[in-house]
């Protein structure tokens, strides 16, 4: 019988561990994916800008 709650205890040891490892993956994907977006919305501004300083020389 104390084969059982070992194995019961290693399985849940198991899950828990696992459980820590998805979470701490979905939170560095997260933490990419928002750095990437903010790095993204700064590329787009910078776009933005270089694209109203070229019309307004063409506008001179």
């Amino acid at each position: 019988m104390r084969w059982l709650f070992r194995l019961i205890g290693a399985f849940f040891s198991f899950v828990w561990r696992l459980f820590w490892i998805v979470v701490l993956l979905c939170v560095l994907a997260f933490g990419l994916l928002w750095y990437l977006n903010g790095d993204f919305q700064g590329a787009l501004k910078q776009a933005e800008r270089s694209v109203k300083i070229g019309q307004q020389s063409i506008d001179q």
